[in-house]
């Protein structure tokens, strides 16, 4: 049996103390995001099988004045492309975004359907923005709705 001296007591103790402010005791994986989240993945979107600079720039957001539990992207594209990268930028939702992608839309075309899951039925507003390979101007479409349900909002084509 192996002794714990008193210099390792503290460090244990430390340790422990870490863990439990860091994760809670006794809390699950089920992790909230705070009030007042917003999502915002950025999504780079071309053909083949490499992100490169043809490819299309799409970013969706949300706002919403409620506790997310999580956050899904039914993003459709267009036909012959891939999602080659995703940049989670909303750091409070860590681990509670998730997307599906379907390429079945013409050209430059993009319908995201997005559903924020709160514990309530609260107000969101959806963002969408599309910045098209070799463009310098985004498309842009902002669109109300509520959450537990999907939204669409559509850009481009």
């Amino acid at each position: 049996m192996t002794r714990i001296g008193p210099g390792m007591r503290s460090v244990v103790s430390v340790g422990l103390l870490a863990g439990a402010l860091a994760g809670g005791w006794g809390r699950t994986a089920d992790v909230r995001a705070a009030v007042g989240s917003r999502g915002d993945p950025v999504f780079w979107i071309g053909p083949g099988t490499t992100q490169s600079t043809s490819d299309d720039k799409l970013q969706i957001s949300f706002s919403v004045s409620s506790t997310v539990q999580h956050a899904t992207y039914a993003v459709h594209g267009p036909l012959g492309t891939a999602v080659h990268s995703v940049l989670y930028t909303g750091s409070t939702l860590s681990g509670l975004e998730s997307y599906t992608f379907v390429a079945d839309q013409a050209t430059h075309r993009y319908v995201v359907v997005t559903t924020v899951t709160t514990s309530g039925v609260v107000p969101v507003t959806l963002t969408e923005q599309l910045l098209v390979a070799g463009s310098t101007s985004a498309k842009t479409a902002i669109v109300p709705g509520q959450s537990n349900t999907g939204i669409t909002t559509a850009v481009g084509g």
